[in-house]
């Protein structure tokens, strides 16, 4: 099939339906053909793509992804971007370059972020931390087992105290949270040491259930 269009209106002038293998010139297109104004697009396919072009050689083929929405054929909001022929959200940087997002959108969306994330880790925390020192099995435990429990959620608290620390403290100064975080968790780690200790001095097995209130991070 041989296409005929408009070169400046991008209209079909004429359709040829002849197969591509008797290999027809211009004229023998299109006997009208002025090739000045029009041009000439070539394809084995039975029907046309809904949107396509003519190649330099000559060939129609179908619009990529990104030509279609560079067209305006499909509508990209602009805080979208294409990247390998799919809708991705642009970055931060971008957003701000474009005039999407201000530095302090950028300031305050990135706070709450690290917000969310800090309820999760110390909500899941304090969820490990009660159910560890409430579990009834405990009364049939080992006192060896008990005292390696108890070592390595009080080792794994003070990693992740340190390791959030800086967090904490720009948290606090954002006002995110009303209860003194520092606080809380410095609590935690104390109590965790106290019954450490006293379990491992002791050398007997406390059937734990006088714990203090965990408070949970809202």
């Amino acid at each position: 099939m041989y296409i005929v269009i408009d070169k400046e209106k991008k209209t079909i002038i004429h359709i040829n339906p002849a197969p591509l293998s008797q290999d027809l010139t211009e004229r023998q297109i299109y006997a009208d053909y002025n090739p000045d104004t029009m041009q000439i697009g070539k394809t084995d396919a039975p029907l046309l793509p809904k949107y396509w072009k003519i190649t330099e050689e000559g060939y129609i083929q179908e619009l990529s992804f990104q030509e279609k929405v560079a067209a305006n054929l499909i509508p990209l909001p602009p805080d979208k971007k294409i990247v390998n022929d799919q809708i991705v959200e642009k970055s931060e940087k971008e957003k701000y370059e474009n005039g999407l997002i201000s530095l302090e959108e950028i300031r305050e969306d990135r706070t709450e972020r690290n917000a969310t994330y800090f309820r999760r880790i110390i909500n899941e925390t304090n969820s490990i931390f009660l159910s560890l020192l409430r579990e009834k099995e405990w009364k049939n435990m080992d006192i060896t087992d008990i005292q390696e429990k108890l070592k390595n959620e009080f080792l794994n608290s003070v990693e992740i105290y340190f390791s959030m620390k800086n967090l904490i403290k720009d948290l606090q100064d954002e006002s995110i949270f009303d209860i003194d975080l520092e606080k809380v968790w410095r609590e935690r780690i104390n109590y965790l040491e106290r019954l450490f200790l006293e379990v491992y001095e002791s050398n007997e097995n406390p059937y734990l259930t006088r714990l203090p209130d965990d408070p949970k991070v809202e």
